[in-house]
């Protein structure tokens, strides 16, 4: 982009519109949470300390019944007007990727705690290149 035209960058948005409600109901509140653990990393719901009263207490969630949504993806590359492109500066695409790095182990960590096999390798399939 040869253009300081922010309508013009690469991007992808989505919104949502609905209603949220407080999830009150202590069995379906303990089974979000457990589902949002869950599709973090699977299989670590089993080793965590489950929340204590008041945690579990202090903890909101919210569920969202969506009534409609939209999305704009805009990933063309480069758009400049003929005019701009003798601009001599640099014009190009600077991504953003987001990824899980190795795990790093706690300091205060007993050094016969081993690794559990859900972490070795971990990766949510996004893009990491």
């Amino acid at each position: 982009m040869r253009i300081g035209d922010p309508r013009r960058r690469a991007r992808a948005r989505a919104i949502l519109y609905g209603q949220a409600v407080e999830v009150t109901d202590p069995d379906e509140k303990a089974e979000a949470l457990r589902l949002v653990v869950e599709h973090t990393i699977p299989g670590r719901w089993k080793d965590v300390r489950w929340p204590n009263a008041d945690e579990f207490r202090q903890t909101l969630v919210i569920k969202l019944s969506i009534s409609e949504g939209s999305a704009k993806v805009r990933a063309l590359g480069v758009i400049d007007d003929e005019e701009d492109m003798n601009q001599g500066c640099w014009a190009g695409l600077l991504p953003i990727y987001t990824s899980y790095g190795p795990a790093l182990r706690d300091p205060a960590l007993p050094a016969n705690t081993r690794l559990p096999a859900y972490l070795e390798g971990y990766s949510r399939g996004g893009r990491t290149d």
